[in-house]
């Protein structure tokens, strides 16, 4: 399943009636989708507001394009935008660490809830010795099985390469951190050269 194409799909509620349109998807630090961000609200004349739907309470209908959300107006406070982010004080203390140097400050040191915005349309890099080099950028996240497992990289047109390539999710157990620029692969320049294009078409079944 494209995250890509479930940004931004339109919300209908379980009677059919257009509720309001999907703004992000949230994922553990495991890679677990947790639940679904949508903006809604016009039909009810409350004015646009945010919801956080659980995962298994999603019914994502690729055909049809559309996300049908179990929502009501008398139910919508149960859907608060903040029920992934609580933690108490003595937890937010153990994920940041105080640094010094350029830049110094307070940095995230702890795994946390994370969006599919955070990490689509950063630069894709792949290792060059000690160091890494850009590639491309990340095109689209795949689900299954209810986690992230693969990331959809379109490659530089300096590759020679067209289309986009799937490559298994790296997350925090390979040192990526939600809000970086960048997601390095741990891949050469000759590891890829010989991959064959990604097909979404795999999923249409």
């Amino acid at each position: 399943m494209s995250v890509e194409e479930i940004l931004d799909m339109d919300v209908y509620d379980t009677t059919g009636e257009e509720i309001g349109e999907v703004e992000n998807v949230l994922f553990g630090a495991d890679g677990k989708v947790l639940s679904v961000i949508a903006e809604v609200g016009g039909l009810w004349d409350i004015g646009d507001t945010h919801v956080n739907v659980p995962w298994e309470e999603v019914d994502v209908d690729p055909v049809a394009e559309r996300v049908v959300l179990p929502l009501t107006e008398e139910i919508l406070e149960d859907y608060t935008l903040f029920k992934n982010e609580v933690v108490t004080a003595s937890a937010a203390a153990t994920a940041v660490q105080e640094v010094s140097g350029d830049g110094a400050g307070l940095v995230e040191t702890a795994p946390r809830v994370w969006q599919a915005r955070e990490l689509m349309d950063d630069y894709a890099r792949l290792r060059d010795g000690d160091t890494f080099v850009n590639y491309g950028y990340v095109d689209d996240l795949i689900i299954q099985n209810g986690q992230v497992s693969a990331v959809i990289v379109r490659p530089d047109v300096g590759f020679g390469a067209r289309g986009s390539y799937a490559y298994p999710f790296y997350g925090y157990n390979y040192g990526w951190r939600p809000g970086a620029t960048t997601y390095d692969l741990p891949y050469t320049r000759a590891d890829v050269a010989g991959l064959q294009p990604y097909d979404d078409d795999i999923w249409d079944d």
